[in-house]
């Protein structure tokens, strides 16, 4: 709260307005972002070069793959030290002598993974339906709310044995929920395999679990038809009762009632997150995952060739999952290529050498997903962390926040303008996370160490081997330093200029374009998050500018190619089945035009023209106007 006041006001004073919060999770969450972004723009392509072999194979040429690669750093020549590596171990040869070392060949099965964190299923819903964090988040609420799902803000993938059982007891009603009637049998797990899903009964941390499905099961659409159709005689029933009553408590009762049977639809959301749900949760009651696993590995002058394969037997739980857009596309069994049949220990091939040249590609962009899901850059902050004692207390605590206050950091670091979140949920970091990232480097509270440290200290006074107030006077120490040292490192040209630096480069990446009103600012997207992107819009920067284009016109969305298009003072793509206040339907363009009243631009809908034909006395149409 110090820090953050500091920063705030000293800022302000130098014309940088903003809430400049500085906090243990989310200043050490943007500085492990800033890194990420930071590693994109530092990025220098760099060749890779890796010996390969290959041996003929059943259908096509056998793919072995080696340890004899080498990455270019910048400083070396990366193509010399390759050849070196080559001469070293005598693979200058086309054509090279190899006796096969090893021929495995071993059936394996696998049981299913844990069951969802919140977390979890936001990745899960990204990767089935491809849904935005939001939209997964609100609907896991609404969910819950209704009582179709578990409790939704878990940091942990185990159950206990009630909700084993009862999810046993309704695999049917929950197959039939999402219209797999008679699909797939119960198959009962054996004890030694329950255990890795099952919450330690002795344990004090049962109280947010996995999500899963509830006894209330989720009615299918035509029970639901049935269920609106009963509910709405009832309400009716009840409207009357309200209406003949006499007295204040018959009322009162009567709107109980007509409360109790006014029946809120179930969305196609609600239907699409209560399958995935489901889905994941009943694998627990399928067989495992069965395949065969093919390895083999030819020695050429001591050095390991290999390649492996994997060869399907059984789906088991894999069949009952719900699959991801790319896994829809995919069917049919995988067959995998049994080295056994064709090659034996000691057995002597001629091996053709080839070198696959490659390059390094730069990280991608993060998402929102990446940063706090179940392995997201918050979990693995420890990775950031060269101590190695301090990255293991980090391993251990599962990094920064936990899965149930991730994603509320992340609003955090939305709500004090240090990110943004556009579409595809990509993060992009403001020139205000670039400034106090750039203010607070180097500081304990902007590195993840600080949460080890605490989470260190934390055990001991647990242990009863240090008093709390060591703490306390610890973190009073680290503030008042900071303040102490505040007025040697404040240099306030400096910082404009890095500022001014940050936040051009950040419009510059959000930007659609100039304003065309006021020609000063730039327009952006800007997010209504109050109103659940209701009111969504484009608007300039400059704040003396009234400039806006609203996300949604009428019953459409205008897309990013149309807002381009709009402020370079085009018509935006044909919006066909545009529908008016009153219920009909239009086809129009879209483009601005200055308004007189408003003193800004506005949108003018522009009609196709149409098209009138007229018969001939031959028989023969022509358009006419």
């Amino acid at each position: 709260m110090n820090l953050s006041r500091l920063y705030t006001h000293e800022l302000y004073e130098l014309g940088i307005p903003g809430n400049f919060a500085v906090g243990r999770v989310i200043t050490a969450t943007l500085s492990l972002i800033c890194s990420w972004y930071e590693q994109i723009s530092n990025f220098h392509e760099e060749p890779i070069y890796e010996m390969e072999g290959a041996i003929p194979g059943k259908d096509e040429p056998i793919i072995l793959k080696s340890k004899v690669r080498i990455v270019g750093d910048g400083k070396h020549d990366a193509k010399q030290e390759y050849l070196k590596l080559l001469k070293k171990h005598r693979l200058l040869q086309k054509k090279m002598p190899g006796t096969v070392s090893q021929v495995v060949s071993e059936t394996k099965q696998t049981t299913p993974p844990i069951l969802m964190t919140k977390g979890d299923l936001y990745k899960e819903m990204k990767q089935v339906y491809g849904w935005p964090q939001k939209k997964a988040e609100d609907t896991m609420q609404i969910n819950y709310e209704q009582g179709y799902q578990t409790y939704p803000r878990t940091d942990s993938g185990l159950i206990d044995e009630e909700e084993y059982d009862y999810m046993a007891k309704l695999f049917d009603q929950y197959l039939h929920a999402v219209g797999w009637d008679n699909k797939f049998k119960r198959y009962d797990m054996p004890d030694k395999w329950k255990k890795k899903y099952l919450i330690d009964s002795s344990s004090d941390s049962s109280a947010h679990l996995a999500i899963i499905p509830t006894e209330k099961i989720m009615p299918t659409p035509n029970e639901e038809r049935d269920l609106i159709e009963k509910y709405a005689k009832l309400r009716k029933k009840a409207e009357e009762q309200k209406r003949l009553a006499k007295s204040s408590e018959g009322k009162k009762q009567a709107e109980e009632l007509i409360r109790k049977y006014t029946y809120t639809p179930l969305t196609e959301a609600q239907r699409q997150m209560y399958e995935v749900v489901v889905k994941r949760s009943l694998s627990l009651f399928q067989p495992p995952y069965e395949y065969v696993s093919n390895k083999l590995v030819v020695d050429i002058n001591g050095i390991d060739f290999s390649v492996q394969n994997t060869s399907k037997i059984t789906d088991g739980w894999k069949a009952i999952l719900p699959q991801s857009k790319k896994k829809r596309k995919k069917s049919g069994l995988t067959l995998g290529f049994d080295y056994r049949k064709a090659f034996k220990v000691g057995q002597q091939l001629t091996v053709t050498m080839h070198t696959a040249v490659g390059k390094t590609v730069p990280p991608k962009p993060l998402t929102v997903t990446q940063i706090f899901y179940k392995g997201g850059l918050m979990e693995k902050a420890y990775k950031y962390v060269e101590n190695k004692e301090y990255a293991k207390i980090l391993r251990s605590v599962k990094g920064l926040g936990t899965s149930a206050t991730r994603d509320t950091a992340l609003t955090s670091l939305q709500q004090k303008k240090y990110i943004t979140v556009g579409k595809n949920d990509v993060i992009t970091v403001t020139g205000n996370g670039w400034l106090i990232n750039w203010l607070l480097k180097g500081m304990p509270v902007s590195s993840p160490v600080l949460t080890a440290k605490w989470e260190e200290e934390y055990q001991r006074i647990a242990d009863g081997k240090d008093n709390p107030n060591l703490l306390i006077e610890a973190t009073a120490k680290m503030i008042n330093d900071q303040f102490n040292d505040f007025d040697k490192h404040w240099q306030p040209d400096k910082i404009k200029a890095f500022y001014k630096k940050v936040q051009g480069q950040f419009l510059k990446a959000v930007s659609f374009g100039k304003c065309p009103q006021c020609n000063k600012g730039d327009v952006v997207f800007i997010a209504d998050k109050k109103n659940k992107g209701k009111w969504n819009r484009y608007s300039c920067t400059n704040k003396d500018c009234n400039f806006v284009i609203w996300s949604k016109f009428y019953n459409k969305k205008f897309t990013d190619n149309d807002i381009k298009k709009l402020i370079a003072g085009e018509k935006t793509h044909l919006l066909k089945g545009v529908k008016s206040k009153k219920g009909k339907k239009f086809d129009c363009w879209v483009k601005l035009k200055y308004d007189d009243k408003k003193q800004a631009l506005v949108p003018q809908m522009i009609f196709p023209t149409r098209k009138m034909y007229a018969k001939d006395f031959n028989g023969r149409y022509h358009r006419t106007n």
